[in-house]
Parts: C-alpha cells; sequence; structure tokens
C-alpha cells in the first residue's frame, strides 16, 4: 500500500544538536548527566543539569542543555519551559548562542506549538548565524508549513555541512513532503550512516512505507520506537508503516501505535494529524474528522488537518461542501500545496479549467513527486489550450509511475499534439505492444499519430483505429479516424464507405460524416453528389461554409488548392470547439496552411470562447507570417482598440495582466504584419 499518495507527509522533529562549548564546567555537567541517565537514574540526569543552570542563571546554554535531556526523558511541558527560559537569556548572548537557542525553540514548536512559529523562530535563527543547523531548522518549519522553498534551504543546509546528520534529515523531510518519496529514503539513510543515535530512522519509516515497502518500513519504525521510547511521532510512524502491510488495519496494530503516541505526546498536531489517517484507512471516518479537527486545534497554522477533514467530505462525495469549506480557510492556508490539490481535483471534476489549471500549477510546484497531480496538470493544460505543458506534465507522471498504462497513453498522444509525433509514436507503440495495453483509447491514440504524419501513414492509422473497433465495436471516435485516414490519404471511395459506418455506429455524427462524404466527392471530381450530401450536412446543422466557397470557386482549381480548402474547412470547425484543446491544434495547423486560413484564425481571436492560450498562439503566427497574414489586420486593429477583455473588476490579477500582454503581442504584431 502507497500510504502517501493519501496522507500528507510528516515532518519530523529533531532534538537538539550539541555544539563545541568553552564552558568546561557544562560540559563536564552534560557529560556527568548523560553517564547518571545511562544507568537509568533519570531524576538525577535532571537534577544535575538543573543545578547547572542555577548556577549560571544569565547564560542560555545550561538551560538548552537542561532542555535536551527533559526531551529525551519525554518531559515535553518542563522543557518547554526551559527552551523559553533559554529564549529570554539568549536576547543579549552571542550571535551564535542565538542562533542555537532559537533553532532549538523552532523544533520544539513542530513537536508541541504551531508550524507558523517554528518558521519565525527558524528565521530569526538564520538571520543570527545562517549556518548548517539553522538552516536545517528552517527547512524542517518550511516543509511543514507546506512551503516549497524547504527543499533549496535544505540544501543548503546539506552544501553548509555535507557530514551533518542533521542537515540530512531535514532533506528527507523536505522531499518527503514534496512526496519524493525514493530520495527521501535515500537522505535518511545518509543521516542515519552519519550519525546511527539520530531521529532519522523515523523518516526513513515513513518513506518506506509512502513506497509500500511495508517490511523494512516495519524494521525502521520499529528500530526508532526502541531508539527513543519517549517519541509520539516514532509511534506514528509506526502506524503508518503497519497501515503500509494491512490498509485496514485488521490487527489493530496501527491504531494501538498511534494511541500510544498521542498518549506520549498528547500536544503533538502531527500525532493527533496521524490518529485521523489511521482512523480513515480503517474506515472509520467520523473518527477520523474528529482527529483532524484536534490536529487543527494543536496547530491552527497547518494546512494538513484541515485540508484532509474536506477531502474527507470529498471522498464521501460531497464535493460542493468540500468546495465551500476550501474557499473559507484563512489564505495562506488556501496557497499551500495540499490545499490546492484538493481544489484542483475539486475544480477538474466540474471542468472548470481554468481554475484547476492555476490550482494545479501550485499543487505540482509544491508536490512534485505526486504522479496524479502531475497527470491532472496535464489534462487541464490541454483543455485550456498550452499543449506543450500538457505533453510535458504528463511525462513527468510517465517518470514517476513508469508503469502506468493509462499516463503513458496519454503523453503519446499529448506528445503527437506538441508536434513531437516520433516521440510520440514511440510511447504509443510500447503501450499497445503491451498484453495490459489492448485499450480502445489507446489504439484510438495511435491512429491519431500515424494520421497526422506527413505525409499520412495511412494503412497504420487505419489498423490502428480497426484494431480500436474490435475491442469497442461502437466506438464513434475509432470508426471516425478510419474515415479521416482515407480521406487524408485522398482514397476517396475508401473513405465514403468509412463514413457510412460512422452514420451506422453513432447517429449523432449524421452531419459531420456527410459533410466529411460531400468533400471526398467534391475532391473526387463528382461536383453532383458533393451537392447533394453538402445539403444533407447543412439540414443536420453542420457549417458548410468553406465546402460551398469551393463548390463555388474555380472549376479547375489545382489539387492543392482544392485540398486546403478541405482541410481549412475541417478546422475550421475543430476551432470553433468549446474545448480549448481542440481549438490550439487546430490553430497550429491552420497558422501551418498560411494565408488561406487567416481569415478563420482572425475569427477565432474574435470570438468569445476562444481560449487565451489560443489567442495567444494566433497572434504570434499572424506575425511571424508577416504581410501575407494582411487580412487579419482589421480584425487586430479592433482588438487593439477595444483593449484587454477581462477587465472586469471579477476578473483576476493574473487574468487581467495576461490579457493585458496580449494586446501588446497584437500591437506587435500589427507592425510586422505592416512590414515596419
Amino acid at each position: 500500500m502507497r500510504i502517501f499518495p493519501v496522507l500528507p507527509a510528516l515532518a519530523l522533529c529533531v532534538a537538539v544538536v550539541p555544539s563545541a562549548r568553552a564552558d568546561k564546567k557544562l560540559d563536564d555537567a552534560v557529560a556527568k548527566a548523560e553517564a547518571q541517565l545511562a544507568k537509568g537514574k533519570e531524576d538525577e540526569a535532571v537534577k544535575i543539569l538543573q543545578k547547572a543552570a542555577s548556577q549560571a542563571p544569565r547564560d542560555p546554554e545550561p538551560q538548552l542543555a537542561l532542555a535536551r535531556m527533559l526531551l529525551k526523558l519525554g518531559q515535553l511541558d518542563e522543557a518547554g519551559k526551559a527552551l523559553g527560559k533559554a529564549g529570554e537569556l539568549a536576547s543579549g548572548a552571542p550571535r551564535n548562542v542565538r542562533a542555537r537557542v532559537l533553532a532549538a525553540r523552532s523544533a520544539f514548536a513542530l513537536r508541541a506549538g504551531t508550524a507558523k512559529d517554528a518558521v519565525a523562530f527558524a528565521r530569526q535563527a538564520v538571520e543570527g548565524e545562517a549556518g548548517a543547523d539553522s538552516l536545517a531548522a528552517l527547512a524542517r518549519a518550511q516543509a511543514r508549513f507546506g512551503d516549497p522553498a524547504a527543499r533549496e534551504t535544505a540544501e543548503r543546509a546539506a552544501r553548509a555541512a555535507p557530514s551533518s546528520a542533521t542537515a540530512q534529515i531535514a532533506r528527507g523531510d523536505a522531499l518527503l513532503v514534496a512526496r519524493l518519496f525514493p530520495e527521501a529514503e535515500a537522505a535518511f539513510q545518509r543521516a542515519l550512516s552519519l550519525d546511527t543515535s539520530s531521529a532519522a530512522g523515523t523518516g526513513l519509516a515513513l518513506s518506506f512505507a509512502a513506497q509500500g515497502k511495508a517490511t523494512p518500513a516495519l524494521e525502521a519504525a520499529r528500530a526508532a520506537t526502541k531508539a527513543d521510547t519517549h517519541s509520539g511521532e516514532a509511534q506514528a510512524a509506526l502506524a503508518l508503516a503497519s497501515l503500509a502491510q494491512d490498509p485496514l488495519d485488521g490487527a489493530s496494530e496501527a491504531v494501538a501505535a498511534v494511541q500510544q503516541g498521542s498518549f506520549l505526546e498528547p500536544k503533538n498536531p502531527l500525532v493527533a494529524f496521524t490518529v485521523g489517517r489511521v482512523f480513515e484507512s480503517r474506515g472509520q471516518l467520523a473518527e477520523a474528522s474528529r482527529a483532524y479537527a484536534d490536529a487543527a486545534g494543536l496547530d491552527p497554522s497547518w494546512a494538513g488537518p484541515p485540508v484532509a477533514a474536506l477531502a474527507l467530505l470529498f471522498r464521501q462525495g460531497d464535493a460542493t461542501a468540500a468546495l465551500a469549506g476550501l474557499r473559507a480557510l484563512p489564505d495562506d492556508v488556501q496557497a499551500s500545496g495540499e490545499a490546492q490539490w484538493l481544489l484542483g481535483r475539486l475544480l477538474l471534476r466540474k471542468e472548470e479549467w481554468d481554475g484547476t489549471k492555476a490550482a494545479l500549477d501550485v499543487a505540482t510546484a509544491a508536490l512534485p513527486g505526486l504522479a496524479e497531480a502531475q497527470a491532472a496538470h496535464g489534462t487541464a493544460a490541454y483543455n485550456v489550450g498550452e499543449l506543450k505543458l500538457a505533453a510535458d506534465a504528463y511525462g513527468r507522471a510517465v517518470a514517476l509511475e513508469p508503469e502506468n498504462l493509462a499516463y503513458l497513453s496519454n503523453y503519446g498522444l499529448f506528445l503527437g499534439y506538441d508536434d513531437r509525433l516520433e516521440e510520440g509514436l514511440a510511447v504509443l507503440l510500447k503501450v499497445t505492444g503491451r498484453p495490459e495495453g489492448q485499450d480502445a483509447r489507446a489504439f484510438i491514440n495511435l491512429g491519431w499519430i500515424y494520421r497526422h504524419f506527413r505525409p499520412p501513414r495511412v494503412t497504420e492509422a487505419v489498423a490502428a483505429y480497426e484494431k480500436a473497433l474490435k475491442l469497442e465495436p461502437k466506438n464513434a471516435k475509432a470508426a471516425l479516424g478510419v474515415a479521416l485516414s482515407y480521406r487524408a490519404g485522398g482514397q476517396w471511395t475508401r473513405a465514403v464507405t468509412a463514413y457510412e459506418r460512422v452514420s451506422q455506429v453513432n447517429p449523432r455524427l449524421d452531419g459531420e460524416a456527410m459533410l466529411g462524404t460531400s468533400w471526398c466527392y467534391f475532391r473526387a471530381g463528382d461536383d453532383y453528389k458533393a451537392r447533394f450530401f453538402a445539403g444533407l450536412a447543412a439540414k443536420a446543422g453542420v457549417d458548410v461554409g468553406p465546402l460551398r466557397n469551393a463548390l463555388l470557386g474555380p472549376p479547375k482549381a489545382g489539387a492543392a488548392t482544392l485540398k486546403t480548402a478541405d482541410e481549412i474547412n475541417e478546422l475550421a470547425l475543430q476551432i470553433d470547439e468549446k474545448n480549448a484543446g481542440e481549438q490550439a491544434l487546430a490553430a497550429r495547423r491552420l497558422l501551418g496552411l498560411g494565408r488561406p486560413a487567416v481569415p478563420y484564425l482572425a475569427s477565432a481571436l474574435r470570438d468569445k470562447d476562444t481560449a487565451i492560450a489560443v489567442r495567444e498562439t494566433i497572434v504570434a503566427g499572424l506575425g511571424k507570417m508577416g504581410p501575407a497574414s494582411r487580412n487579419a489586420l482589421p480584425e487586430l486593429d479592433r482588438l487593439i482598440k477595444a483593449g484587454p477583455r477581462a477587465s472586469g473588476p471579477e476578473a483576476a490579477p493574473a487574468e487581467k495582466a495576461r490579457e493585458t500582454n496580449l494586446i501588446g503581442a497584437m500591437q506587435a504584431a500589427a507592425v510586422k504584419i505592416r512590414g515596419k
């Protein structure tokens, strides 16, 4: 079982790492306390450090040492008081000492405070001394807060001290939150190799569990609970490792572990949050919801618990309540990667593509290792007309899950949409060549690729579409693909026969089939039948304008002219589609046809339903054509004069800026077209 696609990653709290101290007296006290602790005399160990602190009432470092000991013993309330006292004393201490105290307070805030406080303390620590420990503290706090900058901060810590286990643990935390689980595993392994006594075992268990590696996850988690018997977070990791082996927790091992974690650290928001995850995995949704509420109460600044509670509503089918709840969250919580991933899923379901893409822009930056988010980003990008981004996003999804055939099939098609036909073909041949890849959609995608080569690879395209029809005899896309393939290859008789099958497979496509048949007869030189079928297509409500113009044109028009008119007719219908992806495909191909397509491109610029990404493509293409696109000037001038479309108060700032930039691009294109 993969834990983390369902469960948000857990940031770790690392105990304060001692640094070399000039005060030998304190060093001796710490050594004596550790010796007492090794004998099992916990009270004596605490007393020794309390005495050291009382003997140096203005020095923050004895209080820091005392806090460290109290944390080892699980006395978090007393440790918090000691850290607070150290913080008060550190105000006048040297910068390096002050930074060390602030880093410790940041780590403690993650364990018994808020992510917001943890970030604030860590930033102050970095301002005091931007060393490895301060940077590591900041990276861990940023990771809990959901800030993508955590990864770069952790890398800075590791560069500052390559042999620091603390820096490697910070890297692991940041990578866990980003869903980059193999990389997180490597970071925690590195930390353990540098310091076997470090808290990296807990993170290692989480990284194993997230990858579905149940056995090593359990081994690492059990080792972590033995290494620190007072750690609630180690118990939480054991719970998640148990779920990796038994998602329904039939033996109740996960719930037992997380309840022990709650007993050890009742104020730890991360442990409370894990209680919710365990209950959710067990199907106890009401209990999960209460646990998420408890975690949110412990740390209102952390996005994880409230977003998980809303995701629970979505899981139960109440998308409306989930969306309303998400929009009611504080702005900084809404801006988190987790919140934007949930928003993206909710809006994708509603097919609100602009909002979906905007949310997933943020989510994929924060959660780059989440394949599902990358794939959703690709789908959203296609549906707003950004073809390159669509292909690249699916490429990232495939890199994360190379055996996911649905991702591979879409990746191959979107590569084709982005004019990377050879790359797309290689991907789709890989998919359809596998026994589990015998899917109608994959063969339709393969047919599309073959059909769009120049010249079209008709035989292979038809074979792919026929295979899809064998798998799904009523698949209208496959039937239409056969007809379009023959038509692209100039095989008019076969195309007409194929169009007849389109009408049989799906009567709703009768008008489109009649139009295609008419073009076939026209291209074959049979004007009588072309006019007859054009009339049938018109009666069915299909736009036959380009075909009518061709029929009324010169009787001996060249083959190239007829072919261009045929293509323009097909593309004019496509660019009028509501879907921005279809518009983008049509716009690219129309631009490739040059001057004859300019009126249709200009019309698309005027159409209020044409997506902005498509309008940007058209404007850039018209500019490159120069004087050949002169017929577009009246429309460009009119649009420039009218100004940006998104000028209403409801328009988002990014949308307004993009529309404003488009007007500037139109002005530049008009200059090029006029030859100035």
